[in-house]
């Protein structure tokens, strides 16, 4: 009798999910103020599905729909009709005529959407009078959406276009006064990996911003519901005082990392000189011993330098340090790796893997998205035999976590691998460096 209850309510609820449109309010805050998302990225972790949304234009938020085959509404509006300043005269295929209804003039800003979330034509702060019309005639077939905001409040209406009026995409005549049709912005979904979704599937939603950059957030579809995401300042640069190189830098959640390799060269060594307890710096390929020769070649500039262990704990500059195992473990969770998968060995998680990586660079096509900035590359490493290995397939990263007297922690990335590795390796081995901010000198 349970097993029959449960199976009644969970169809009941799937009835009402398959009744009733599932619709998610998107709104990006910066210092709690609303600001404008460049794409949106939804993700099915279920079913292995997504699609992006790019190209977005300024609002204050943007509508995603998942039930009519995820297509975004760019109103922003949660509620229709609240304010009466204007009425609907005319609603049929191919044209709408909305009336104004106000005493005064009405100071008046109009934007017209299609299905697809783009702005296909719009105004602002024209006076609208009492009486006065706007005729919109809407030359392509779909659904679209009218948004009209004055000073007493925010309408919507929605209408249908047809092919029939044989005019512009769209068409605005305002008693008599011909307005200026906008050009298409270029919104689209630029991705779309057969998205699908059922009662109950996990779903991550990620947004972009040119500037900076939120978290993910993560849930189970069970209705409709609101997602803000709160921006971090993204992107920023160090110089470090005792060579002048200057580094990228990028904030991620609580942590700010250099978001390229570590290049501090005090000093050049061969790759068969290594050692375990002394420190050793190397640059791929590179056997001689002057600084400036190596510096001068393509490896060093565009991977830096590979230290050993030694090398690497001293190496970053002050302000900054060589990452804990548990600061590399902070950013693979904020990236979605479980607490326990950050805890094992080998390799983990899902695809953190692969939002550190860069978007080139990478061998036989195994770039990165590069979802945070991080910019992964495959620096390559120093093996314990004295020879080099892998530039262009994989990264490896030292940490300051030991055990015993000849091991420490490291991260890896390979070309073929979505996943981050996480093992125990001899101190003599010559891995890249990435260095966080010290946490008191946050800003």
């Amino acid at each position: 009798m349970k097993k029959l209850l449960l199976l009644f309510l969970m169809s009941a609820l799937a009835y009402s999910l398959s009744a009733q449109d599932v619709i998610y309010t998107v709104t990006g805050k910066i210092n709690d103020q609303t600001t404008s998302i460049d794409s949106i990225l939804v993700e099915n972790i279920s079913n292995n599905t997504r699609i992006l949304f790019g190209d977005l234009p300024d609002l204050p938020d943007y509508n995603i729909n998942l039930t009519q085959k995820a297509f975004w509404g760019a109103t922003g509006i949660k509620k229709f009709g609240t304010n009466k300043s204007f009425f609907i005269r005319q609603n049929t295929p191919g044209t709408m005529v909305i009336v104004c209804n106000e005493n005064q003039p009405a100071r008046t800003n109009l934007s017209v959407f299609n299905a697809n979330g783009q702005e296909v034509y719009g105004f602002k702060n024209r006076n609208i009078s009492k009486g006065q019309a706007i005729k919109i005639s809407l030359g392509e077939t779909g659904l679209f959406i009218i948004k009209i905001k004055s000073e007493l409040g925010i309408q919507t209406f929605k209408a249908m276009g047809s092919p029939f009026p044989k005019a512009r995409p769209v068409y605005v005549n305002i008693t008599g006064q011909l307005a200026a049709v906008h050009g298409f912005k270029a919104t689209k979904a630029a991705l779309d990996d057969g998205f699908s979704f059922s009662l109950g599937d996990s779903l991550r939603f990620t947004v972009y911003n040119s500037k900076y950059f939120a978290a993910p957030i993560s849930f189970k579809v069970s209705r409709s519901g609101s997602l803000v995401f709160n921006f971090n300042e993204k992107k920023g640069t160090f110089t470090d005082p005792r060579d002048k190189k200057t580094y990228k830098t990028v904030k991620i959640g609580t942590q700010t990392w250099m978001a390229e390799n570590l290049a501090y060269l005090p000093s050049v060594d061969s790759s068969s000189n290594g050692s375990e307890t002394d420190p050793r710096y190397y640059v791929y390929d590179y056997q001689g011993n002057s600084v400036s020769d190596a510096k001068a070649t393509d490896n060093y500039t565009t991977y830096g330098v590979l230290y050993n262990w030694p090398a690497a704990k001293a190496a970053c500059p002050s302000g900054w340090h060589l990452p804990t195992d548990e600061e590399w473990k902070t950013l693979e969770m904020y990236l979605g790796m479980s607490q326990s998968a950050a805890d094992s060995t080998n390799y983990r998680g899902t695809d953190e893997g692969k939002k550190l990586k860069s978007t080139s660079g990478w061998y036989d096509g195994g770039n990165g998205t590069d979802e945070v900035g991080f910019s992964a590359l495959p620096g390559g490493y120093r093996y314990s035999n004295g020879n080099v290995y892998d530039l262009g397939s994989y990264g490896m990263w030292w940490s300051t976590a030991v055990i015993g007297t000849a091991v420490a922690w490291n991260r890896a990335l390979s070309y073929g691998i979505d996943k981050v590795f996480r093992n125990l390796n001899n101190r003599a081995y010559g891995y890249s460096v990435r260095c966080v901010r010290d946490s008191d000198n946050e800003k």
